[in-house]
């Protein structure tokens, strides 16, 4: 009898596994979506995994995605904020054609974070840039612009100051030519006789006071 009953169970452990193969093979078109989605067969005491668990099944985990919405967008939320949006949208549209992308696109939060965290890093070097380049007096000539506009004759005379004090760089470097690196820079603009400054020219000086920058420059 113990025998009969050792043979029932033998049969009972080999035949299972057999008979789930056949049933497999024979319907795999029509289960291959279903078993896609098993994750765990369990018969009697024995377990089959039939795919490891992802951690998202197990645990739903916000992960990196989560923290840098957390984290990082507040931040860089503030500092495109920082400057106007004409500024921010000359630099957004020449990242959108640089990199392919528009903004009828979604981007996902990473992308997202990444897509303004390139905006103001752009921003930074541009105006880190001209202020490399810019001479002492053209920085005190746009705080006067940011203070009010002023007329062409107001700015000739301004010019003529510093060609006095300066006559050796000044005798080649006209009043246009004086000008025209602001202008290029669409830091000013001239409007009919007077002369104002651009909202670029405006986050130019915000640039400079929020990075500590003496405008006290040579020239």
């Amino acid at each position: 009898m113990e025998i009969f009953d050792f043979i029932i169970k033998l049969l009972d452990i080999i035949t299972w596994p057999f008979i789930i193969f056949v049933i497999l093979f024979l319907f795999k078109d029509s289960l291959r979506g279903l078993i896609d989605r098993i994750k765990k067969i369990n018969y009697k005491d024995t377990t089959i995994l039939t795919r490891m668990v992802n951690q998202k099944d197990k645990n739903e985990n916000p992960g990196i995605d989560e923290e840098i919405k957390n984290t990082n967008n507040e931040k860089i939320h503030e500092l495109k904020t920082f400057y106007s949006e004409k500024t921010v949208k000359k630099f957004e549209d020449t990242l959108q054609e640089e990199i392919g992308i528009s903004k009828k696109k979604n981007l996902n939060r990473v992308s997202k974070y990444l897509y303004n965290y390139s905006i103001i890093k752009n921003i930074t070097a541009y105006f880190k840039n001209i202020y490399n380049k810019i001479y002492g007096s053209q920085i005190r000539l746009l705080n006067k612009l940011n203070n009010k506009k002023q007329p062409v004759g107001k700015v000739k005379e301004f010019y003529k100051k510093m060609k006095n004090k300066y006559p050796q760089i000044y005798s080649s470097y006209s009043f246009d030519k004086y000008l025209n690196y602001l202008k290029s820079e669409q830091l000013i603009k001239r409007n009919k006789e007077n002369f104002q400054i651009t909202d670029r020219g405006k986050d130019f000086i915000k640039f400079m006071e929020k990075k500590d920058l003496p405008a006290n420059k040579p020239l």
